[in-house]
Parts: C-alpha cells; structure tokens; sequence
C-alpha cells in the first residue's frame, strides 16, 4: 500500500446547457472515472490547445492523460508510464506543458529499486504520446518535477536532485521534447523548488534554503534571460526568521516577482510577502507585506498578464484560533511598487488551495478549494477591464472536494480540473470566455455586377461556432462561413464578420472591400485577421488537500498539559507520513469533550517549525490533517528519512497556553 494524497468525494456538476445570453460561462464538466485517479494537473497554450495528467493510484500504479485541441474532442485518457507504489513514499504529482504548436511533454517520478527517477513522454502535435523515457540516473534520488513552455516551442523542466543534497536543477528542450543534461542552479539544502518562465524565455527558480549552520531557513531565488544561463543565488527573506513557499512568476518584459510565506521564530501567525527585480540579471528590491498582520497566512501563488501586472493570492486565519479561512488576493501593477488592490475574495470554513492564473488581456481566474457556504471548488473571475473579482462561483459541489488547479490561453479562456475518491474521478472543465476565433478571412474585390465570393473559417476553443453573419455594407446580409454576393455600384464597402459561439460570446472582424465600375481593375484583397498575440504560461499552485483515512490501527496518544499530566482534550498520532508539500497526522476529539476540537498544531525539530496547520475535530471523532510543509523541511522531504519531531498544538476558544507532545511523532518521508 501507499500513502494516498486526498480523501475526496467528487460530485459530477449538473447543469443545463447554458442559453446564448449567458457569455463569459463556465461549462459543465467532464467526469474520468477511475480507480484510484488523484492528483490532475492542467496546461494550455496561448491557442487553447490543453492537457490534463493525473495519477492512477489504483494497483496498476499508472500515470494518465488527455489532450484536447483547442475546439476538438477529447483524446484519451491515455496511459503515458508508471509511477511507484512506494508504501513510505508520497506520490509525486506529474506535471505537463503544452507549446504554442501544441507538442506536449509530461513529467513525473517514479520509484525502482530503491532510488527515484524523473520520466517523460512526448506527444507531438497531432500525434499520440510516447513511451515513457527516463531523464535521470537509475542510481541517483531526483523528485519533485516541474516544466514549462516558452513561447518558441521549447520546454523547461526542473527537478529536485536529492543525490545532491536536495539541488535544484533545470534541463531544455526544444519543440521535439529532447532534453538536455541538468544544469544545477542550486547549492544543497533547498525545499520546495518552484519555476517560473515567460513566452520569451525567461526563467526565475525560486526555493526555501534550509542553511545548516542556521536554526532558521529562508527564499532563495535565481533567474536567467531567454536562452542564457541563471545567475548567482539571491536572498530574499532574512536569515533570522523562518520562511516557506516560495513561488515566482516571469513577466513578459523579463521582471520577476516571488511570494513566499514569512514564518516568525515562535508561534503559527505567518504574513504573504514578496519582492522583484527588473529583470534578468538586476537585483531584487525591498520586501512588501501583501497580507494584513496579525492573520495567519499561506499558500501563497502569483500570475502576471500581459501587460505584467502581477496577481498574487493567499489563504489565511483572521486569528489564529478562528475556525474560518479567507482566500484574499493583491495586485502589484506594472508600473509597481507598490502592491495595490488587496481584496478579500472568500470567506468559509477551510477555504485553501487558491490557485491563481492570468492571461495577455488582463483577465484572471482563481480557483480555491473548500466552503464559503457550500462544500466544493469554487472559482472567481477577473474581466480583462476589471480591477477587482467577482463573485466566487461553485465549479462542483462535494463536501471533500478539491485538488483544484487553473490555466488560461491567449483569448482569456479557462482549464480547470480537480479530483475525489469516492469514487475516483478526476473532472475537467472550461470557462468560455471569447467568442470564436476566425481567420483566412478572404474579401476580394471585384466589379460591379460580379458576384464575389467571401469566406472565413471559425473555430472556437470551448464551445460550437452557433453562427457567422455577413454585413457587405450596402444593406445586404448572408451567413456562413463561405457566401456570395454581388454590388450593383462601384465604391468601398465596409465588411463586418460576426460570429458567435454557443454560449453567446462575439467576435467581430472589420475589412473593406473596393468594389471599381463595371469592366474596371480589380481592387486590392482585404488582409488576413489575426489570431490575436501570445500569451504566458500560468504557475503551478498549491498542493493537493488531506488525504483519506489510513489503515487501521493508527496509535493516538494523549497531548500533554501546561501541568505535565496527560489531557484528554485532544490525541494525536503518533506517526505522520509526507504527502506531496504536506505532512499528514491523526487528530481525535474525545466523546466527551462538550464541543468539536479545534485549533491549531505545529511540528517542529529544535527550532525548526517544518509543518503547521488548522484543525476542526468533531466530538467522538477523529480526523486526519494536512499541515502544511514550512522552512527546515528539508529533511522531510528526502524519500529515505523518517524525522522524529515534537508536536504542540493550541487549542481554540479554551484559555489554556499550547500543549506539548511529550512523546515524539515519527515523520516518514
């Protein structure tokens, strides 16, 4: 058996097709039922071809995917390889990109005889995807893979190499998927490696470094131009206190901008900062607070659009003991510092995992897991005109739910998808934000009294074209992509294409046609439309939510009172497994306490707080939770180790100071 990542009940989302008026819409899902299906991640390219790979935890242990071309079916799903089944090891999420040609490489870990291998398959554009290769020693420890495409049609991949201490490393590839050696951009001892690059090429890999000669770990990060190499590492938070989650975005001009979660020395209140520079090779400035103080933040993620406005998101506690989270966000505008627009997005019992993604006309979409008043993923919508988000709407309602993650293309169109396990499914959906693409517009001119031929074709992303309209400007009409017509004077006419799609969006094009007398030359052809420009990739988010129930036979012991004396208050595991960026452990609440156990609890390892969390534990239950990964993880994070820590947790709404676990809680990498 293995650790599983998420304990999810998904429900498929019901809805009727939506009507014409009811553009920008989000799209009812597609449902993959299958044993063990967990862990999706999701990619687009600016055209709005996408992929989907997940994880099929069943005992065939394989990695799945489908592909869809922009405005086509589905293809698959289809079986790229197989990951480990590893029973000490959490799984490693696989990853995929798609270029603006619409080639695809996935990426995932796999475990054989005892060592970790990072693996690819390629899938060229129109065709089906290869067998698994791998991209490293089958001697060596590598994990955590993440890759990214540039506007070129290459590919950047990057991965923890844990032969070298937990070393980041990146490796190229051109539009054939043919990577190259890996290139260290790290020293040893870091965490949570995150990469970032824009349709030009440029790169920033951001991390936690867990210093051994410190207490304390702090954001790192480095970045490359187009091409080039990455240079010296630069320090981000201080020395003197803890960080945690560090995620960098590229904007279109080069400049990088990294969040991360700053952690104090004692207690759980964290705060959502982040810095920039100016581009490849500059320094970073000053650090700014995106969060309000004293509230407990986390999870940070940031997008940038086009015209490289920055969007970063978070979740947070309004105080530490409150049972309820909010999912808040800040813009830093182009022409920033500093961060403007905090707003607050949700509010609901555990709303977390927000994922955030923006495309080249300012739109943005973000997605978050959890309640606001119903159980689900929830999403909120950004218009390319707008300063602030919408209303957040329910994608699929489910009361454990989640895993939630987001792209966009270059029209502002959606791609999300999400999983749960009771049963396993994973689910993927669009939201139809662009009226149909045309192009190989053809206007001829002619003469009077000749009939023209006019043509168009039209496709579009999400949805059926529902109809292409002509207007010829001289009060006559046709529809189609391909009509005739004839003008009875000589002039210049104004054309309008109209098409819409099946949800109500428009797209309008504009020509001119020079129609001479009759026996007269032949006027000039109207010139081709654009497809519109391209647009960067979106950032990966945030890990998945707790898992489900374990095997039987989990050892919960009593937590230890400010007196010494063992409290039935609360009962804890005594052994927590790694999932994905998280650590899991068993919480259980006495029957007779009079009210639910809730509160907060932290491992920690000397001074080192590696996980923190909240918990709601029902009277007469017991429940497992995530806690989230922080600095000093590092050796949580080695597939070999297992870390014996001490637990304290503080209890909601009692009046007692935090209570310590004076037995040790096993941690297993």
């Amino acid at each position: 058996m293995r650790v599983v990542v998420a304990a999810l009940v998904l429900a498929v989302l019901a809805c009727a097709a939506p009507a014409a008026s009811a553009s920008p819409t989000w799209l009812s899902p597609t449902t993959f039922a299958e044993d063990g299906a967990e862990l999706p991640n999701i990619a687009a390219n600016p055209s709005g071809d996408s992929a989907v790979v997940w994880l099929d935890g069943s005992l065939s242990g394989t990695v799945r995917a489908i592909f869809r071309p922009a405005g086509g079916p589905i293809v698959g799903p289809t079986t790229l390889g197989t990951f480990d089944q590893n029973p000490s090891t959490a799984p490693s999420e696989a990853v995929v990109a798609v270029n603006p040609a619409g080639d695809a490489v996935a990426l995932w870990r796999t475990i054989e005889a005892g060592h970790s291998i990072i693996q690819e398959s390629f899938r060229p554009a129109g065709g089906d995807w290869g067998p698994q290769q791998a991209l490293t020693p089958a001697d060596e420890f590598n994990g955590f893979p993440q890759v990214q495409a540039d506007g070129s049609g290459g590919f950047v991949a990057m991965w923890a190499d844990g032969a070298a201490s937990a070393q980041a490393v990146v490796s190229r590839a051109g539009s054939d998927g043919q990577f190259g050696p890996p290139d260290p951009v790290s020293g040893g001892n870091v965490t949570g490696a995150n990469l970032a690059i824009n349709a030009d090429g440029d790169a920033a890999v951001a991390w936690i470094f867990a210093d051994p000669n410190l207490p304390t770990s702090f954001a790192e990060v480095v970045t490359a131009p187009a091409g080039g190499s990455f240079g010296p590492e630069q320090q981000l938070s201080p020395t003197n206190l803890n960080a945690a989650s560090a995620v960098p975005a590229v904007a279109p001009d080069g400049r990088t901008t990294v969040v991360w979660t700053q952690l104090p020395n004692t207690g759980n209140t964290g705060t959502t900062e982040a810095a920039s520079d100016s581009g490849p090779g500059t320094s970073f400035g000053d650090t700014q607070i995106l969060s309000e103080q004293p509230l407990d933040a986390a999870q940070p993620t940031v997008a940038v659009d086009g015209s490289g406005r920055f969007t970063a998101a978070w979740d947070q506690a309004p105080t530490a003991s409150d049972l309820s989270s909010q999912i808040f966000v800040n813009v830093l505008p182009a022409n920033g510092p500093p961060w403007i627009g905090r707003q607050l997005v949700a509010t609901g019992a555990e709303v977390l995992h927000p994922h955030v993604a923006a495309a080249p006309d300012g739109s943005s979409i973000l997605t978050f897991d959890g309640s606001d008043g119903t159980n689900g993923v929830h999403a909120a919508v950004r218009g390319p005109a707008q300063s602030a988000y919408g209303p957040d709407q329910l994608l699929a309602e489910g009361e454990t739910l989640g895993g939630s993650k987001i792209a966009m293309d270059a029209q502002g169109n959606g791609f999300a998808t999400w999983f749960g396990n009771q049963p396993h499914e994973v689910q993927v959906t669009g939201f139809d934000a662009a009226g149909p693409v045309l192009s190989d517009v053809s206007v001829p001119g002619g003469d009077a009294g000749q009939s023209l031929a006019f043509s168009v074709t039209a496709r579009d992303v999400w949805s059926e074209v529902r109809s292409v309209d002509w207007d010829f400007g001289d009060g006559s009409s046709g529809a189609g992509t391909a009509v005739t017509h004839t003008y009875t004077a000589p002039g210049a006419y104004p054309v309008v294409i109209r098409a819409v799609d099946g949800v109500g969006n428009v797209t309008e094009v504009h020509r001119t046609v020079q129609v001479t007398g009759s026996g007269g030359g032949t006027g000039p052809a109207g010139a081709n439309g654009s497809n519109g420009s391209n647009g960067s990739n979106g950032t990966n988010g945030a890990q998945g939510p707790p898992g489900p129930p374990g095997p039987p036979g989990i050892v919960l012991v009593p937590v230890v009172g400010p007196s010494g004396t063992p409290t039935s208050r609360v009962l804890i595991s005594t052994v927590g497994s790694v999932v994905g960026r998280s650590v899991r452990i068993a919480l259980a609440c006495p029957a007779s306490s009079p009210s639910a156990c809730a509160g907060r609890v932290s491992l920690a390892s000397g001074n080192h707080v590696l996980a923190a969390g909240r918990f709601v534990v029902p009277a007469g239950t017991h429940r497992f939770v995530r806690l989230r990964l922080g600095s000093g993880a590092s050796a949580l994070l080695s597939e070999r180790s297992t870390t014996s820590v001490k637990a304290e947790i503080a209890l909601a709404r009692t009046g007692l100071p935090a209570l310590a676990l004076n037995q040790t809680v096993r941690v297993q990498g």
